[in-house]
Order: structure tokens, then C-alpha cells, then sequence
């Protein structure tokens, strides 16, 4: 066989293997009015995470969208902790995307929340973005 034909062929299977997608699915009401007031698109938005769809680019664009959905969402309650009735009912909401009943939704979106908001971290952002990194990995592999 040809080595550049082999080349070619490994070099498909990197980039294919590195390269993640965000489902329109995803991309609910809110995260569609976030990515408008802060000004980014889902290209801006894949530069934030990585082929697991953790977040590890902290740059400008990612906290102005995850301030936005704090805001919007009302993740935090007035002491700056997670607002449990909320959070849950957006990780349920946001569960959707992949395609789950609405029965597992909720109790998927009760173990996440009770596995991954014992954080001390104080910025809401980095707290964020903590809980966001410990509930992927539980949602993929249900």
C-alpha cells in the first residue's frame, strides 16, 4: 500500500477522532440567547471543549456565556450556592439532547446534582464550570 495513501488515512482517523460537534440539541432557548448577547457561535463555543465535551478553555468568550447562563438560568441561590430546584431542572431540561425519558432525566439530574455541587471553589464561574466537568462524564455514559 501506498504511504501516502496510509498517511492520509491515519491522518483522517486523528483528526476525526479529535474533532467534537455540539448537536443542535443542545443548543436550547437560553444557550441561543446567551451565544447572541455575548456575540459567539458554536465554532467559539467548540474551542471551549474538548473531545469529551469537557471544558478547558477558559478564555473570555466562555466566561461571558457562563455568567450569561447563570443569570438566566438562576443556578446560584442568593448565597451563592447551588439553587437545587433550578439546577435540576435544567440539567433535566438540558438532558433531552440525548434522548432520555423524562422519568431517567430527573433522577440522572438528582445524582449529578448531589455527585457534583460539593464544591468550595467561590467564583460562580470556575464553580461552574467544575460541576459542568464532573457531570459529563456521568451523562455519556448513561
Amino acid at each position: 500500500m501506498n504511504k501516502s495513501l496510509i498517511c492520509y488515512t491515519l491522518s483522517l482517523c486523528l483528526v476525526k477522532a479529535l474533532c467534537v460537534e455540539i448537536p443542535d440539541a443542545m443548543i436550547d432557548e437560553t444557550t441561543a440567547t446567551c451565544m447572541k448577547e455575548v456575540g459567539v457561535d458554536k465554532q467559539a463555543l467548540l474551542k471551549t471543549i474538548d473531545e469529551n465535551m469537557l471544558i478547558v478553555n477558559k478564555d473570555e468568550d466562555t466566561v461571558k456565556m457562563l455568567e450569561c447562563q447563570i443569570g438566566k438560568r438562576h443556578f446560584y441561590d442568593a448565597s451563592g450556592n447551588f439553587d437545587k430546584d433550578n439546577t435540576i431542572k435544567s440539567l433535566a431540561e438540558g438532558l433531552v439532547a440525548f434522548d432520555k425519558d423524562e422519568g431517567e432525566r430527573q433522577a440522572l439530574a438528582i445524582r449529578i446534582f448531589d455527585e457534583c455541587t460539593n464544591s468550595t471553589i467561590e467564583n460562580q464561574v470556575d464553580r461552574l464550570i467544575e460541576f459542568h466537568n464532573c457531570a459529563m462524564p456521568i451523562i455519556l455514559q448513561h
